[in-house]
């Protein structure tokens, strides 16, 4: 029997073979490259956990890199709360610490306080700041590095000589769980022993709670009962250096009107936490005052001076004043292309600032004595 085969099926067959070859190649060189990826992920993330863990990264301290120590040694803080005279008291945290300077409750709450120690404030905290991890703008407020172009300087700021530091983190921490709160009090009690060589006067506090609201309410009370072992953590680390705590997780309901998302503060939340805060820390203060039209006069004068500061500690067009671009012609006065106008700028919001707390502190003083 003959069988005619066809000329065009003769000469497709042997492309045919190389086709299914060439994907079957396709298909081993795929599962590889897929399984190299799984394994390049795993390992990333292994380190980026170790990383965050070991606290021992360039970013581990970079909310300190804007402080120095004060001149003049002052003592640690006792059971009352006794400001130094002219002493500058830093905030740092994460998105709480950072909305505190947008409401300014405690500031002026703590202003008409202690009016006549003309106490200086300065916010430093950061969005998303963790006690593992702070990041930063390249080379902020770092003296030793900067870009290595020509004309490019490091970051000349002046750094804040402070008095008393509040520090405020463990809140988003507590969300990895329970099995990772001693990862987390080893990197708290590092951050503290640094924090201690600058300054001696440290409150310590603890996180308010997640709170009855918001999308995720009903993960609040599970959430708190972790978050309960890492505020005693905190605690722990706090009481082994002799530090003051003030423990905002004890004294602040999780089912109080304080957050709309259950875990930022609002405009309440904010009051009630300065309240707390000022009464753990002297409990003969009395906050009256801060129900009328004058403290409210006080907190918008605040809250101007502290707009000022923002601009000093966290400038716009920061590649331009001491990050990457100090070297391009716009970072350059267009008289003199030697010249650089961005640092003269900023440096004059110092000057500003000074010119508003002398402001504040007349508005205090009047209020203080009932003029």
């Amino acid at each position: 029997m003959n069988v005619t085969t066809n000329p065009v099926s003769e000469k497709l067959e042997p492309l045919a073979e190389r086709i299914t070859g060439f994907s079957m190649f396709l298909t081993s060189r795929c599962r590889v490259v897929f399984a190299l990826w799984v394994l390049s992920a795993f390992i990333l993330g292994a380190l980026s956990k170790a990383w965050a863990e070991s606290g021992d990264s360039h970013d581990a301290f970079a909310a300190l890199r804007a402080i120095r120590k004060a001149e003049k040694s002052n003592p640690r803080i006792g059971e009352t709360f006794n400001p130094v005279q002219n002493e500058t008291i830093v905030f740092i945290g994460g998105t709480n610490a950072v909305e505190q300077q947008i409401a300014n409750y405690f500031e002026a709450m703590a202003t008409l306080s202690w009016p006549e120690k003309f106490l200086r404030f300065r916010n430093l905290a950061w969005e998303a700041d963790t006690i593992y991890r702070q990041q930063r703008p390249l080379y902020f407020f770092d003296r030793n590095k900067s870009d290595q172009r020509a004309g490019s300087t490091p970051d000349q700021r002046q750094r804040v000589e402070v008095g008393t530091v509040v520090i405020r983190f463990g809140k988003m921490e507590s969300l990895d769980g329970i099995q990772r709160v001693g990862h987390f009090r080893n990197a708290y009690g590092k951050f503290l022993d640094e924090l201690i060589e600058i300054t001696p006067r440290v409150i310590v506090v603890t996180p308010t709670p997640f709170f009855l609201s918001g999308p995720a309410s009903a993960l609040a009370r599970e959430r708190n009962e972790v978050l309960d072992v890492y505020s005693q953590a905190i605690r722990a680390a706090a009481d082994e250096r002799s530090l003051r705590v003030v423990d905002l997780f004890k004294v602040i309901p999780e089912s109080g009107p304080f957050s709309e998302n259950g875990i930022h503060l609002n405009d309440e939340g904010q009051r009630s936490v300065a309240l707390a805060m000022l009464k753990a820390l002297d409990g003969s203060i009395t906050t009256e005052a801060s129900d009328s039209p004058e403290f409210d006069q006080l907190r918008d004068r605040i809250a101007y001076k502290n707009s000022i500061w923002l601009q000093y500690f966290r400038p716009t067009n920061w590649s331009f004043l001491y990050g990457d671009r100090q070297h391009v012609p716009s970072s350059r006065s267009h008289l003199d292309s030697e010249k650089r106008w961005f640092p003269f700028e900023i440096e004059r919001a110092l000057t500003l600032i000074e010119q508003e707390e002398r402001e504040i502190a007349a508005m205090a003083g009047k209020k203080a004595a009932g003029k």
